[in-house]
């Protein structure tokens, strides 16, 4: 139940950045952080629940990232787009 209440949060602070930066044209940072955000929710839950970005330090998931990437052959930019979004909400 704790991980569902997480998700949740997330999503409604993934939703309400995506609002805010809808109609602004956004700089080139903030248009990573969308499609970070946005590959993170399409493509890490496919084969399992998403865990929440603060679940793991800014140090631990470069290695969690680099290890799903090969996994499920992520491309290296979608990756680091990725690995971008989580690290910044650890912050």
């Amino acid at each position: 139940m704790k991980t569902i209440h997480a998700v949740a949060g997330i999503a409604a602070i993934i939703l309400a950045a995506g609002c805010a930066s809808a109609g602004s044209g956004g700089d080139t940072q903030s248009m990573n952080m969308d499609s970070g955000a946005g590959l993170w929710r399409s493509t890490c839950s496919h084969c399992h629940n998403l865990r929440g970005a603060q679940e793991f330090t800014a140090e631990q998931w470069p290695i969690i990232v680099s290890h799903m990437r090969t996994r499920a052959d992520i491309s290296k930019a979608d990756a680091a787009a990725i690995q971008a979004y989580l690290v910044s909400l650890t912050d």
